[in-house]
């Protein structure tokens, strides 16, 4: 899914971006 290597706080942030489900976009994060 990542295409460059990040920081553990930037995989975090963006898991916790992603919705529950993962098919929609993020409306409120």
């Amino acid at each position: 899914m990542l295409h460059k290597p990040v920081g553990a706080n930037e995989l975090r942030r963006m898991l916790f971006s992603l919705p529950p489900r993962g098919d929609s976009p993020p409306q409120s994060a």
